[in-house]
Formats: structure tokens, sequence, C-alpha cells
């Protein structure tokens, strides 16, 4: 789907839990990301570590003033716009079988 995408202007990429965090940061970045649930689930939950309680979105704004090395910037996911289709195959031939 790859020449598809980018036809449309649509950047493509794969995260795959073998990728450095740098890679997979850029890999996130993309408009439409091939990952599996656990590659994204584990990602999610080290963000929401990395953020902790009480990281409101002004204060992680406050922090970027301060330097380079800031929480948010170490993020890998870009927030919670998500689309997560598991086995798209099976849901498109059961969605044509049901009127």
């Amino acid at each position: 789907m790859r020449p598809v995408y980018e036809a449309l202007g649509i950047s493509v990429a794969a995260a795959t839990s073998e990728m450095d965090h740098k890679a997979r940061q850029a890999a996130y970045c993309a408009d439409v990301v091939y990952v599996t649930n656990k590659t994204v689930v584990f990602d999610y939950l080290r963000d929401r570590i990395l953020l902790a309680t009480g990281s409101s979105t002004l204060h992680l704004k406050l922090e970027k003033l301060y330097g380079a090395d800031t929480r948010s910037r170490k993020l890998l996911l870009r927030g919670l716009h998500y689309a997560i289709v598991d086995e798209a195959d099976s849901v498109l031939i059961d969605e044509a079988r049901t009127p």
C-alpha cells in the first residue's frame, strides 16, 4: 500500500519492537503506522510511566522552554489518535455477510 499512500501524500512507516528508540519515534511520526498490538501497548505504557501522574499539557510545554532533554521529546506516541484494526480481512468478510 505504500505507493498508493505516498501518491496521496500520506507518509507510511512500520514500528517493531526490535527498533531503537529514535527509529520508533520517527516511525510513529508517520501518518499511517503498521505496528503489532503488543508493541503499541508497551510503547504506550512506557510513555505513561515517563509522564507519570499530574503532568498537564501546560506543564510539558513549560518544560520545553528549559532545554532539549524534556519528557515530551522522549515520548514515542503522539497522542491517543489511533485506529487499531485487528484481522482486517475477517472484519471485511464478516461485514460483507451481514446485511
